[in-house]
């Protein structure tokens, strides 16, 4: 079955669900995006797309990213993850971003 247009696929709705486990237990343990980019051996862009599910991981950079974490990768797959408010961010220029609301 076809996804109907500005619907995730079902591969692309896995990785946001992944991407948001990582982001939600990354902050749960209070590190950066850098710091976890570190902790693992990736580069921060890696971490980013990875979090906003843009790219898939391999099965050896998800035991990277949950050995750093301290959880076993599957609280990484298994989890629901937290309702999250994306907002518009606006940049100079006219362009603008999805970014986590301030509360």
């Amino acid at each position: 079955m076809k996804a109907k247009k500005n619907e995730p696929t079902h591969w692309e709705a896995i990785r946001r669900t992944i991407g948001a486990n990582i982001r939600e237990l990354r902050l749960e343990k209070h590190l950066s995006q850098e710091a976890l980019a570190e902790k693992t051996g990736l580069s921060r862009n890696t971490i980013v797309r990875a979090e906003w599910g843009r790219i898939s991981l391999t099965v050896e950079r998800l035991a990277d990213i949950s050995t750093a974490l301290g959880y076993p990768p599957s609280e990484i797959l298994e989890r629901s993850p937290q309702e999250i408010d994306f907002q518009p961010i606006k940049w100079s220029g006219g362009r603008s971003k999805l970014g986590e609301a301030e509360h």
